[in-house]
């Protein structure tokens, strides 16, 4: 996994605790924009199905000779794939979808409405993972790269629903979180919990939406586009850290 550290977690065990949904801050208008922690929003259903659609067949249109697989001690039965900037910031032979930049800063934009001191993004690396239901991701943190520190990660969710576990810190005191990623959502993380220690349990089968199912074999894959800013913008600046 680019940019990542990871760590043996099995025999940690630590308190689950579930998160409801509705307990967690919504905005005034009681939109489908929740706060999960300091610096970590989700979007439910901010996606459109269309758009979903749109952005299945720029992956998989890429993914023919981009995809790879990925099955070392931290994933189980994934491919992944890189588009945009790579890992040393040099340009990668497939480069950004502009749907995805746009879902990106309107996504981002509309966190900021929750979370005003949560940076601004502007993407240039995209990190794609095909889960099938089989498929793990343990316990790990994203090392920032050479971008401003705090610019969050912005992570869309399309097909399969997803168990996502996090915590802030790898402290074995720290209790672990669990919310349910679905086709469409976005999860947003960044200023103080850029560095949130996180991971996939579970892949629920059978769970993807219908008029996706054609694309993702017959609806029994998760794809999660994550993407990010590697390079520094100058005129981009952190809020006032103590609204986090």
């Amino acid at each position: 996994m680019i940019h990542s550290r990871e760590r043996d977690v099995e025999n940690e065990q630590p308190n689950l605790k579930r998160l409801k949904l509705n307990s967690c801050e919504a905005d005034d208008n009681k939109s489908r924009t929740l706060r999960l922690g300091n610096g970590i929003i989700l979007l439910k259903s901010y996606v459109s199905e269309a758009d979903q659609v749109e952005l299945l067949d720029k992956i998989y249109d890429m993914g023919i000779k981009g995809f790879y697989d990925c099955m070392n001690e931290s994933t189980k039965a994934m491919r992944m794939m890189n588009c945009g900037l790579g890992a040393n910031g040099r340009p990668l032979s497939l480069s950004l979808p502009p749907i995805v930049s746009r879902l990106v800063s309107t996504a981002n934009q509309e966190a900021q409405r929750v979370c005003p001191s949560l940076p601004a993004i502007h993407p240039d690396m995209l990190i794609v993972n095909e889960y099938s239901e089989r498929s793990r991701l343990r316990l790990h943190d994203d090392v920032p790269t050479v971008g401003e520190r705090g610019v969050p990660v912005v992570s869309i969710s399309i097909g399969c629903t997803a168990e996502f576990v996090w915590k802030s810190s790898w402290s074995k005191k720290q209790k672990t979180n669990t919310v349910l990623l679905e086709s469409g959502d976005v999860l947003i993380f960044g200023g103080r919990s850029r560095g949130i220690v996180h991971g996939v349990n579970r892949i629920l089968p059978g769970s993807s939406p219908s008029a996706l199912q054609s694309r993702l074999s017959q609806g029994t894959k998760r794809i999660n586009l994550n993407c990010r800013q590697y390079k520094k913008i100058e005129h981009v600046r952190i809020r006032n850290e103590n609204q986090y």
